[in-house]
């Protein structure tokens, strides 16, 4: 289970601004919809099977508009496409339409749609219906694009386990069921919103893994509507402390449980860095992780710290229900758009 450490952040807030805070995250958890917790049965996941494995046969190249949930599940997992996928940034640039016919020159394409809630979003899909219509007729060119509010079909037409990522969206479902503080996502909620409330307007979520962008992309959006401005940042070993006395950091943290050799000096090449020496990754991602609490710790900055487990299939898809409810749980709390209206 996903894991919430807010004991940096008892400078900035009280526990009875907390509790305080109960009865709101409450109501707000009481104000999402069945419909909206509602996640794909058998029935569903085998029909979404059916349209990645459709995708892989009739298929060159997979184009995917606002896809920043895939892109992060395969990018995170260092996953290698089963067939050839391009996403989309959802862009209003006239250049990066005009390019599209060059992409899709002799190629069998498939488009599949996880967001067109932006401009940018729907000028892409926009051309994209225009090409496939020109190329297909308008019944085949529809046939070919696929709504996928949650990047599943693209996920599993990209060979991921679809299975294990919706086994860990419904463990967290369950998990996150419940209406106390003991919920991680109730206390991630009502800190960062307390937080955003004493004047830390920005969160600034921070993570080390390859492929962090994207999936700092999807998180930003999911709380893009709220009190406090989501900023992802991506960390590095040689970063300073990203936020300031207006902002709040989170950090994101996967586990490597895997043997790793220990670092040799032929590794370590910079003078700087010989204190690593004998050390393994994990150890030294653990170190440079302390490094900047404290360094956070001392400017006065705030952190929340959330723990993943093990990086797996279903440990994302935790993850991706985790942040999705929390989400929702700010702007029920905020007074905002309902969860049922929000995607």
């Amino acid at each position: 289970m996903i894991e919430v450490d807010i004991s940096n952040i008892w400078g900035e807030i009280s526990l009875p601004e907390l509790l305080g805070m109960e009865k709101a995250v409450f109501d707000a958890h009481m104000g999402i919809s069945e419909a909206w917790m509602e996640l794909p049965d058998e029935k569903e996941r085998n029909r979404l099977l059916a349209v990645a494995e459709e995708i892989r046969e009739s298929s060159d190249l997979l184009v995917v508009v606002g896809g920043n949930a895939s892109r992060a599940a395969m990018r995170l997992l260092r996953h290698k496409d089963a067939l050839q996928v391009h996403f989309l940034e959802g862009s209003i640039s006239a250049r990066e339409r005009q390019q599209l016919p060059a992409l899709l020159e002799g190629k069998a394409i498939s488009v599949c749609v996880e967001s067109d809630s932006g401009l940018g979003d729907a000028m892409m899909l926009g051309e994209l219906k225009w090409l496939l219509e020109r190329r297909y007729g308008t019944d085949e060119a529809h046939s070919r694009i696929h709504r996928d509010p949650w990047g599943l079909v693209t996920m599993a037409a990209a060979g991921l386990d679809l299975g294990a990522v919706i086994r860990g969206m419904e463990n967290a479902r369950q998990e996150l069921d419940l209406r106390a503080y003991e919920n991680p996502a109730w206390l991630y909620a009502a800190a960062r919103t307390l937080l955003g409330r004493k004047g830390k307007a920005v969160e600034i979520l921070m993570g080390s893994e390859p492929g962090f962008e994207d999936l700092g992309s999807w998180w930003q959006g999911q709380f893009a509507a709220g009190e406090v401005v989501p900023m992802p940042v991506r960390m590095t070993g040689d970063m300073a402390p990203a936020g300031n006395q207006h902002s709040f950091e989170t950090t994101l943290r996967f586990s490597h449980p895997e043997q790793q050799l220990p670092l040799g000096p032929e590794v370590l090449g910079v003078a700087d860095l010989a204190r690593f020496a004998g050390k393994t990754p994990d150890q030294v991602e653990q170190e440079i992780w302390d490094d900047l609490l404290e360094r956070h710790t001392e400017q006065g900055i705030p952190v929340i710290a959330v723990d993943c487990g093990e990086l797996t299939e279903e440990t994302l898809g935790s993850l991706f229900w985790f942040f999705r409810l929390s989400g929702a749980l700010c702007r029920g709390i905020s007074g905002g758009e309902s969860a049922e209206s929000a995607e």
